[in-house]
């Protein structure tokens, strides 16, 4: 039997091996991910299981060899695009090719298939893009148009980067600076006046934006690289009157008994607290509570008593006063027809 085990034994060193591994390669990445079409691009792809084929020959030892021919091609995502071969293959490591993309290639999403020298095939899908050269970005846009906007209230803005015939150009990903003209753009990480956003995503950048003044005209204005843009001009005003709020300062107003009061001062305001023009007329109800010795009146002098307020459109504050032959406290209710009840406490000292 040893003697049988030893034939077969001498059988196979003489015929000669191959060896490698079961397993077959895969591929898990690929570095950059994007390139341009009209130039090469070094890239390393990085995987498991990128093994050498071991050929061995004992009959003939100048025959054995080791075979480290992996072939990598791109393969488009468009079906019309014929798949490219990459070129410069070079075996790193078991976990790592390197080769270079050469030119040619059409902007598209490229998946990337790896043979190894055995023959066996490993594909990651749309892992690496063709793009435009950024330098042929020409200027930034905003995408759309921007309507009225209202102080400290965040909006979306898109900005791209365009070629000479007005085209995103996907491979622009560096940063800009923008501004407005009012000096105080802001955005959601606490940068405000003049800052950077970036990197854009294939041309794109996305975020949010807010101006704190109210201006007639305001322009967002781009700037990178020598090149310029900028938004349609805009106005930041106020929201919809949503309240009626007190602004003389304290929480309540103070008199000697029988003399005016200094002046209660009120404010129509939006849900932020910017004051807010009325679109029409709005009627006040003017009620001392309780009602006994306490008048309020329109005027300085406290000639002109009133139950009754008339605030007219496009106006957004004004003042009340009162006086009271009473020692003591009591609430001023202010009743808008159109707007939330406002109170202020009213104390008369002798």
């Amino acid at each position: 039997m040893p003697t049988l085990r030893l034939f077969f034994a001498t059988l196979f060193i003489l015929a000669g091996c191959e060896t490698s591994t079961d397993t077959g390669p895969r591929v898990s990445g690929i570095v950059p991910q994007q390139g341009i079409g009209t130039q090469e691009t070094s890239v390393v792809i990085t995987g498991q299981n990128f093994d050498v084929q071991v050929h061995t020959d004992f009959a003939k030892p100048a025959s054995s060899n080791l075979s480290s021919d992996f072939k990598v091609s791109l393969v488009p995502s468009n079906s019309k695009i014929p798949a490219t071969q990459l070129k410069n293959i070079q075996l790193q490591n078991a976990q790592t090719l390197s080769a270079v993309i050469p030119t040619g290639l059409a902007n598209d999403f490229y998946s990337i298939q790896v043979t190894d020298p055995v023959g066996r095939t490993a594909s990651l899908s749309e892992v690496y893009r063709v793009v435009d050269d950024a330098s042929q970005t020409s200027r930034f846009q905003v995408v759309g148009s921007l309507g009225p906007q209202n102080p400290k209230v965040p909006f979306e803005v898109q900005i791209r980067a365009v070629d000479g015939s007005g085209n995103s150009v996907d491979g622009f990903v560096g940063n800009v600076t923008v501004s407005d003209l009012t000096g105080t753009l802001a955005d959601l990480n606490g940068h405000s006046g003049a800052f950077s956003l970036g990197p854009f995503v294939l041309g794109y950048f996305r975020t949010q934006l807010s101006v704190a003044k109210f201006t007639s005209v305001d322009r967002i204005v781009i700037q990178a690289n020598g090149l310029s843009g900028q938004s349609n001009d805009f106005s930041v005003v106020s929201g919809l009157a949503t309240q009626l709020v007190f602004t003389s300062g304290a929480s309540h107003a103070i008199a000697q008994v029988n003399r005016c009061s200094s002046a209660i001062s009120l404010e129509v305001q939006d849900s932020f607290g910017f004051k807010a023009p009325l679109a029409n007329d709005i009627n006040i109800q003017v009620v001392a509570a309780p009602p006994s010795g306490f008048t309020a009146y329109s005027d300085l002098g406290c000639s002109q008593p009133v139950t009754r307020y008339t605030l007219p459109a496009a106006v957004s504050d004004f003042s009340l006063y009162f006086k009271s032959s009473t020692i003591g406290t009591a609430f001023l209710h202010l009743i808008p027809d159109v707007l939330p009840l406002a109170s202020q406490t009213l104390t008369v000292t002798p």
